[in-house]
Parts: structure tokens; sequence; C-alpha cells
């Protein structure tokens, strides 16, 4: 059995967490903010030699409003693209010694 602390603890870290979400696509901000934001990102990955994870999930989370959960799952999933994307130029081949 629950008690009454227990309850009012978890009603506000229901609310809190609800009141955080959005629904997809909305409140992301328009295009070119998304678009600037991308080739900000890049830029300054590409000059320091990371891959960029490191400056998406705090823009994520606090420029575009996505939840802590939904901000790792979207980092994770580009991170796996610029892993696939660079794989051919890294991945050894047959013709160099």
């Amino acid at each position: 059995m629950e008690s009454r602390a227990e309850r009012r603890l978890a009603c506000r870290c229901d609310t809190s967490v609800h009141r955080r979400r959005r629904r997809a696509g909305e409140g992301r901000g328009p295009l070119w903010a998304v678009l600037a934001t991308g080739a900000g990102v890049g830029l300054l990955s590409s000059l320091i030699g990371l891959g960029g994870a490191e400056f998406r999930l705090p823009l994520l989370i606090g420029l575009f409003g996505f939840a802590a959960l939904q901000a790792v799952i979207m980092n994770k999933a580009m991170s796996l693209i610029v892993v696939v994307t660079a794989l051919p130029v890294w991945w050894p081949s047959p013709l160099t010694p």
C-alpha cells in the first residue's frame, strides 16, 4: 500500500514528464533553423574531429524541445547514419597495402 507522500511524489513526476512531452513534429522549429543548426553541428564536429553527438544532444533537448528519451534515440540514430556514411571511406580496400 502506497503512502500519501509516495502518491504525491509520483503525481509530481508524472505531471513534469507530461508537461515536457510534445507530439512528433510539433514545436520543433522552422526548417531553416533545423538546417542551420545541423550545418553548424556538422562544421564544428568536423573541425574538432568528433562525431557531433556531443553537440546534437543538448540542442535537441534545449533548442528543439525533445524529451530526454526522444533526444537520445534521435541522437543514436543520427550517430548510426554518420558511422554508416563514413564506413566505406575508412574500410580497408583490397587495393591498398
